[in-house]
């Protein structure tokens, strides 16, 4: 490796072009004609890539500090690394931005009404009630814990986990967010986000904010699909109020100072710390059982532990040395990347994920309700991707509309057949003026 790429000077300034850079084409775009952000795929990662990615990289080659102890030369190859995977997303962007953006705001249902599928809606709404007794059920039994874990974010951190893993509350979420959509695209209104209030109530209570910024993610989805943008003032204003709960959730009105704002970039110096370890431990990850793992996740859930044994999760390398015995840290799409401690990988995934992300955009173009709904799961699905990782969940949204839209599917399915019955008859209709 060419050391002088090492330079903390040359570091800092390319990744402070890439954020300048990103940043001004991004609000340009937005101003332009949003639907070049809001209905592309990769607009989304490549923000998430300055904060994740990009941010953290300045600060701990300014400063030389690790959170995790990690040395110098850890520090600036995970800048380097981290460049050239944002060089990769920024390039595809560009490349993204070949594609018009206008026809996905449609769909056949739009052009052809006279489908019947009032039944289809009713049993959506039903599905919708019946989840939302489920998670009213499982507030009023854990009332008391949701009171007594307030305010203290360990306790309420175990809480959610109890949620997610025995209540399943984050599948269910999905569904009603694939319910939501499908609904919207049928009747187009927002009045089923009030299915979705109990999700912000769970975020209130349990001092987190990852429900806040799925659902604010669907209201600029279904914004764009009306083909209405949101100005960018409020953008801003929203993405302060979000900083705002991620930083002082769980904190009391009387513990509340300026300084503390700050502690938000905590959030990607943490996730960060990740790669740090992941390039210090000599472990790696075997690319061919990740990539196995990633074409199981479309079909039943445990179906590759049920075949193949236990997977062992890249997490599990940072995890082994991570200095904070009380706190996990999670993941991150780049210490996934490195952890198959393989320079091809460097190049290949980053580039996987902006074939990934074109694919999208791409089926997002189809007029089908399907298609749409896939493209709006991927861009909810994406913030554990940049989180977690990309093998380990990029499929899991095609799992969840297999098995779980069938509803859906069986409209694109009527629509399809009414489109090749009008298609026939225009073409009768012009064989007889030929003749």
């Amino acid at each position: 490796m060419n050391t002088s790429f090492l330079n903390p000077t040359y570091l800092m300034i390319f990744h402070f072009l890439f954020i300048l850079i990103s940043l001004s084409l991004l609000i340009y775009l937005y101003i332009k004609d949003f639907k070049y952000i809001t209905m592309n795929y990769l607009a989304y990662f490549l923000i998430f890539s300055i904060f994740y990615i990009s941010l953290p990289s300045i600060i701990t080659v300014y400063t030389n500090f690790s959170i995790v102890d990690a040395s110098s030369e850890i520090i600036r190859k995970s800048a380097l690394y981290g460049f050239y995977f944002n060089l990769i997303i920024f390039c595809g962007f560009i490349f993204s931005l070949k594609i018009n953006y206008k026809n996905s705001l449609w769909t056949y249902l739009d052009t052809i009404p006279h489908i019947r599928i009032k039944s289809i809606k009713v049993i959506f709404i039903v599905f919708l009630i019946i989840i939302n007794l489920y998670i009213s059920f499982i507030i009023i039994i854990h009332y008391n814990d949701f009171i007594q874990a307030y305010g203290d974010r360990r306790a309420q951190a175990d809480l959610l986990q109890i949620l997610i893993n025995n209540y399943k509350i984050n599948f269910l979420f999905f569904i009603i967010i694939i319910i939501i959509s499908s609904l919207f695209f049928i009747k187009r209104s927002y009045l089923y986000f009030i299915y979705l209030l109990q999700f912000l109530f769970l975020d209130f209570i349990l001092s987190d904010r990852d429900y806040i910024l799925f659902i604010f993610i669907l209201f600029v989805l279904l914004q764009s699909y009306n083909n209405k943008n949101i100005k960018i003032k409020y953008l801003f204003s929203l993405l302060f109020l979000f900083i705002f709960i991620g930083v002082y959730r769980g904190v009391s009105i009387d513990n509340i100072k300026i300084e503390k704002f700050f502690d938000f970039i905590n959030e990607f110096l943490y996730t960060w710390a990740n790669v740090h370890l992941t390039l210090t431990s000599t472990q790696e990850q075997d690319i061919s059982n990740s990539m196995l793992y990633a074409l199981f996740k479309i079909g039943l859930p445990h179906s590759y532990e049920l075949l193949f044994g236990k997977y062992h999760h890249y997490v599990e390398i940072p995890a082994a040395l991570n200095p904070f015995k009380t706190a996990g840290l999670a993941g991150s799409i780049l210490a996934e990347v490195v952890s198959f401690k393989n320079k091809f990988m460097l190049f290949f995934e980053p580039l996987l994920i902006v074939m990934y992300g074109l694919f999208f955009n791409l089926l997002n173009q189809t007029k089908f309700i399907t298609g749409k709904v896939l493209f709006i799961l991927s861009i909810i699905y994406m913030f554990p991707i940049i989180r977690m990782g990309f093998f380990e969940n990029a499929l899991y949204i095609f799992y969840l509309v297999i098995f779980y839209n069938g509803l859906t599917v069986y409209i694109d399915l009527q629509l399809y057949k009414k489109i090749r019955l009008i298609n026939k008859l225009k073409e009768d209709s012009s064989l007889k003026r030929i003749a």
